[in-house]
């Protein structure tokens, strides 16, 4: 017998940031431009982008059930033996997404 019961949780975390060049210092463009890993020439006049940064953290839980019977015969009687195993085995593995998504108004 075996039984899966799988169980997932998602986290969502969704960070928008807007830019503006002509409003910034240029020590803020810098500070942003190392942050995004973006050249400072895809500033431009009221430039927006957009940082998604998506998490997954799945938990999953599989149970297994053995049983085994044995019998057997000793001096006319019978005698029948029910063993049961369960194993529980969880694993989580967690999964980054960054989406980055410029976009222009001109």
């Amino acid at each position: 017998l075996s039984e899966i019961s799988p169980t997932h949780f998602s986290i969502f975390f969704i960070f928008i940031l807007y830019c503006f060049s002509h409003h910034s210092t240029p020590l803020n463009d810098e500070i942003t431009n190392k942050m995004l890993n973006c050249p400072p020439k895809c500033y431009h006049s009221q430039n927006k982008i957009l940082l998604y940064i998506h998490t997954y953290i799945h938990t999953r839980t599989d149970r297994h059930i053995h049983r085994q019977t044995h019998t057997y015969i000793h001096n006319t009687y019978i005698y029948t033996h029910t063993y049961t195993y369960t194993y529980t085995h969880t694993h989580t593995y967690t999964h980054i997404h960054r989406y980055i998504h410029t976009s222009r108004e001109q």
